[in-house]
């Protein structure tokens, strides 16, 4: 058995202990805790929430955004955590490339088993230059071709984000001018358990309780609301050039339920190619403001890093083999 002290609750396995974890009560009492306050049961503790929302001030649970995003939304993400974890020029390096023209003229470099490519262009003084960029961003939604022309005639990106009861959405301009914005928040996260209603009702079928039933209200009303946000921002998503989304996979319905007003198929859509943190207006901001930033690296420079990286995996391979000799002649 694993417990939480800081909420003093017993949990019959790991993988609940972890759901506890990320869920708004231990967060609450663990903000508590560090300010010195008694901690609260879960009865007292969704009345808390409750007051918080009132007031709009659930962020705060979060502090300065600093909280990861529900468990439910890390398996989708897990095949970006190498360019989340490192330095985008540093990973890109670490990789061979493969190179094709693109549009506008643009040389693409492609690192393999990386979120990033890199676009190459000369600067005014003439000398080449990478500008590293999410795949997301700069290619089509096949992943196949540049495609930044578009960028240039619609600068407007649409940034949605869920987590757990918890909605966030942007309309911004050239990444970092925000033209609208929108958060929702609902309980559907079970009591001291965690996880949402909806994700215990597939594994473990439907629950006849009270509570239960509340939740799945609760997660009928988020619907429902991002629903008629979509549909309200449709002149944004007309004008919009890319639609990033974070959701995970099973909740993919909360966005696409209703074609008429985001359909899955639709060219522009991107999933968000990092971790996020808990969906909030700042946080949906600054995951535009992540996007739209490129970073920028002269051709020589990256050229030395791959022939250094080249270098060192000859070392390795050659340091292994010499061990592997020396090991096959002393058991001789």
């Amino acid at each position: 058995r694993t417990s939480c002290a800081t909420c003093s609750l017993d949990f019959a396995s790991v993988p609940e202990q972890r759901a506890h974890f990320k869920s708004d009560l231990h967060r609450l009492n663990l903000k508590r805790k560090l300010a010195g306050k008694e901690r609260l049961d879960a009865d007292e503790a969704e009345k808390e929430l409750a007051t918080l929302a009132g007031r709009d001030d659930l962020e705060s649970l979060s502090g300065s955004g600093s909280d990861s995003s529900a468990e439910e939304d890390e398996e989708d993400q897990e095949d970006d955590q190498e360019e989340a974890n490192g330095d985008g020029e540093a990973a890109a390096n670490r990789h061979g490339a493969e190179n094709a023209d693109g549009d506008d003229g643009l040389l693409l470099i492609k690192p393999k088993n990386s979120a990033l490519v890199g676009l190459a262009f000369r600067d005014a003084d003439n000398v080449e230059q990478i500008a590293w960029t999410h795949r997301a961003v700069a290619m089509d939604a096949k992943q196949e071709e540049v495609e930044v022309e578009s960028i240039k005639a619609k600068p407007v990106w649409v940034v949605l984000l869920h987590a757990a009861g918890h909605f966030a959405g942007v309309v911004v301009e050239n990444g970092t001018k925000v033209l609208a914005s929108k958060s929702f928040h609902r309980y559907v996260v079970r009591k001291k358990q965690g996880g949402a209603q909806s994700a215990n009702d597939s594994t473990n079928g439907k629950a006849k309780s009270a509570g239960a039933q509340i939740r799945r209200q609760m997660e009928k009303m988020l619907r429902e609301e991002i629903g008629e946000l979509l549909k309200s921002w449709r002149s944004h998503l007309d004008r919009a050039s890319r639609i990033f989304v974070s959701i995970s996979k099973p909740n993919m319905s909360i966005f696409f339920g209703d074609e008429d007003a985001l359909s899955k198929k639709d060219p522009r859509l991107r999933r968000v190619p990092f971790p996020t943190r808990r969906p909030t207006v700042k946080e949906a901001t600054a995951t535009a403001a992540r996007l739209a930033t490129a970073h920028v690296q002269t051709r020589e420079a990256y050229d030395a890093a791959r022939r250094a990286a080249a270098a060192e995996e000859r070392a390795k391979a050659a340091a292994a083999a010499a061990s592997s000799k020396a090991a096959a002649a002393a058991a001789a």
